[in-house]
């Protein structure tokens, strides 16, 4: 359990990242709605 929410702290950390780095490359954005998506996932399973 830990584990997994570890996970997804690290996965919103990286999310966070990519946000920066869209707000400077705006070509970056598909890989990160297929990151938020599979932050969903995630974020469901731990519930």
């Amino acid at each position: 359990m830990y584990k997994i929410k570890g996970l997804f702290v690290s996965k919103l950390r990286k999310s966070r990242d990519n946000y920066l780095f869209k707000s400077i490359n705006p070509y970056h954005y598909d890989s990160i709605k297929n990151d938020s998506f599979l932050q969903f996932i995630i974020f469901i399973h731990v519930l």
